[in-house]
């Protein structure tokens, strides 16, 4: 997955830096610095796969050596600070053209937003470091940026966001929100689902540990050595104690992971099972074998009505089959029972509720689920005008067991005292 990574930095010389230095060594180039005299040449430095120097629109782009000497240049005190890197991550998931339209439309709206001049220079990891224990997904952006706004006349005044008595905090926050939207903008430009969050992991209310800094010397320890001195054995590689920390991190957090996919996968079912329709057979007494068939008849029903329509389509055309022909049996045992002459007015009444049952579960499927052919249509509609018949006679029946016993009643009423 696409992770979140932006570290900035001044290039300051009381730290004993320079702009010119940064700029050779993360192009992979050959710079001399003015001031000093001192000539920097990274020439052979492996791993840069984009160079390229952006200006606001209507500025003329310099060569990078110009660029960095009048940086340099324009900054008078001992400790001033003549230029400003943003380091980011660029997703793995994206090709190589997507990751520098990515970082490109990064350094156009720093340029834009502040007036600035931004250097752009696009690293991979390269076959000697992976093989040492880097990480190959490791494409990153180094991004240079003048502390000072840029003219066709040259550097001018500070930019507005380098001016003291502004508050960092809300300007680097602004500009990692700035990476992280600009990020996301291209991950779904490119169809990919991934997005990265500017936020830390509690802000974002997330119950994952954040992992503890390593730094350059104890990433190294942990990597095997790149440089042996002839004749000696090399070094083994080392676990240190912030990379057992880490380790120990991760692990929990995969743990963690597992556990809130398990849990949201439970949270899920559940979900789905208080959605299904589930029908309860009303409670007749008409012998154990309609019973029996009564309350598949409901099961039926509710797995047709549950069933994904697109994606199960042949098991619902086979189960539509079985419920018609469970219908038609529990109809001829309902007829048979009618047939009989010692059934009474109870009875009547519980064969009278179930065909009312199995009446309104054929027509609850036939409303759910279009036939697939004509004989399907005209035998669920033979059922249901079966099951039609009998109610009618049912309900003749229960009129005749009911009528004598209402003029019994009727008369006893009556009879004088």
């Amino acid at each position: 997955m696409a992770i979140y990574h932006m570290s900035v930095k001044p290039v300051s010389r009381s730290k004993g830096r320079s702009s010119t230095a940064a700029a050779a060594y993360r192009a992979a180039c050959k710079i001399e610095d003015k001031r000093t005299g001192l000539t920097h040449d990274y020439t052979k430095k492996e791993g840069v796969k984009h160079t390229e120097i952006i200006t606001p629109d209507g500025v003329n782009i310099p060569t990078r050596s110009d660029l960095w000497n009048a940086a340099e240049a324009a900054e008078k005190r001992k400790d001033g600070c003549t230029a400003r890197e943003y380091e980011v991550n660029l997703p793995y998931e994206l090709n190589e053209k997507q990751r520098t339209e990515l970082a490109q439309d990064f350094c156009k709206q720093l340029a834009k937003n502040h007036g600035i001049a931004v250097d752009l220079c696009i690293h991979e990891p390269t076959d000697k470091e992976v093989k040492l224990g880097a990480d190959a997904r490791n494409h990153h952006a180094h991004i240079l940026t003048t502390t000072r706004k840029i003219t066709n006349e040259g550097l001018t005044d500070k930019a507005d966001i380098e001016k003291s008595g502004r508050k960092r905090k809300d300007d680097l926050k602004a500009t990692r929100e700035m990476w992280a939207t600009t990020a996301n903008e291209h991950l779904k430009k490119a169809g990919l689902e991934n997005r990265i969050d500017s936020r830390s992991l509690k802000e974002q209310g997330s119950s994952l540990k954040p992992t503890i800094k390593m730094g350059k010397t104890t990433t190294q320890m942990e990597r095997e050595p790149t440089y042996t001195k002839k004749g000696e054995a090399p070094r083994p590689k080392y676990n240190t104690k912030k990379g057992d920390i880490n380790r120990a991190i991760r692990a929990d957090n995969k743990e963690i992971q597992r556990l809130e996919t398990e849990i949201a996968d439970t949270k899920a079912l559940l979900e789905k099972e208080a959605k299904l329709i589930k029908t309860n057979p009303p409670d007749i007494n008409i012998g154990s074998l309609v019973n029996t068939l009564f309350i598949g008849l409901h099961k039926e029903h509710d797995d047709i009505l549950n069933f994904d329509k697109d994606k199960q389509a042949q098991r619902i055309e086979e189960t539509r089959e079985n419920f018609l022909i469970m219908t038609d049996k529990l109809t001829d045992i309902l007829d048979k029972n009618l047939d009989s002459s010692k059934l009474g007015a109870d009875e009547l009444n519980d064969v009278k509720t179930a065909l009312e049952s199995v009446f309104k579960l054929t027509s609850n499927v036939d409303n759910a689920v279009p036939f697939s052919d004509y004989n399907s249509a005209r035998a669920s509609q033979e059922s249901l005008s079966a099951i039609q018949d009998s109610y009618s006679r049912c309900q003749q029946q229960i009129e005749r067991v009911e009528q004598p016993q209402a003029l019994a009643e009727s008369s006893q009423f009556m009879r004088p005292r």
